[in-house]
């Protein structure tokens, strides 16, 4: 399913990502910080100008995604399979600015 810029209200941003992150990684991190169970298959996307990768997330419920705004700020992933190295990313309510050519306003 892809997500609409109708849908900005409730879509969170992640980047910063390591190039090990998956799909089920983010939904298992929101569900431990936050106890959400994500309804729809976060998007992992690799921008070509940057070496890591980023991915949108939409939370339905509005109450819960004003709680994973909060709780989310700053989450941590291992960078490598042992998960010796961390990487923090950073996680912001969406905005159709930090895609393409306004990705300066990150």
């Amino acid at each position: 399913m892809a997500f609409n810029i109708n849908d900005q209200q409730t879509l969170l941003y992640f980047y910063d990502l390591p190039t090990n992150v998956t799909s089920i990684k983010i939904a298992s991190l929101v569900k431990e910080k936050c106890g959400i169970e994500l309804e729809i298959k976060p998007q992992i996307r690799r921008d070509v100008g940057r070496y890591f990768y980023t991915a949108i997330v939409k939370i339905t419920d509005q109450e819960k995604f004003n709680l994973a705004k909060e709780k989310l700020k700053y989450p941590a992933f291992p960078k490598d399979e042992e998960g010796k190295k961390i990487v923090e990313c950073r996680v912001l309510p969406f905005d159709k600015e930090f895609m393409g050519p306004y990705k300066s306003k990150l």
